[in-house]
């Protein structure tokens, strides 16, 4: 393995956007329900310190986020560049949300990771995960036009 040279963790900046969302995509964990601008701008701006990104020299090299409401955590979209896999930059960032995660008091760090993903998964248990329950993820798209029918309605 390939040690990163000169890798340095920092937090996101809206301008950050489009090169975080190429590796996303690069790495195939991209939807635009989650990933659009938008959203990204609304996670930040409701907290500044859950989306770190790893510079390697003057390019975003990989990223990686945080949730946590002060009972659960999540650690999720890591994504490092191919052109700089093998040099601990996933590792690297990691860390650096475990160390977020641990200076808000959370003991605990949770990951979401595909049951047919057993690379990753060996790659998580590398790192002290351990594997748990098996969920299955469903969401509910809330329809703008109720939103605007009940704000009119509280007016």
């Amino acid at each position: 393995m390939q040690q990163a040279l000169q890798v340095k963790i920092r937090f996101y900046k809206n301008s950050d956007y489009d090169k975080v969302k190429k590796l996303y995509i690069e790495g195939g964990i991209y939807y635009e329900g989650t990933d659009s601008y938008g959203n990204i701008k609304r996670k930040i701006s409701r907290d500044p310190k859950s989306i770190f990104v790893a510079i390697e020299g003057k390019e975003i090299a990989g990223t990686v986020s945080i949730t946590e409401d002060g009972r659960m955590t999540l650690i999720s979209r890591l994504a490092v560049s191919w052109k700089f896999r093998d040099r601990g930059i996933g590792k690297a960032l990691m860390k650096k949300a475990e160390e977020e995660l641990s200076a808000r008091g959370c003991d605990k760090f949770n990951i979401l990771v595909r049951e047919e993903n057993k690379n990753l998964q060996k790659y998580y248990e590398k790192q002290s995960y351990e594997k748990g329950n098996i969920y299955r993820w469903m969401e509910k798209k809330e329809k703008i036009a109720s939103r605007i029918e009940i704000n009119e309605a509280v007016r």
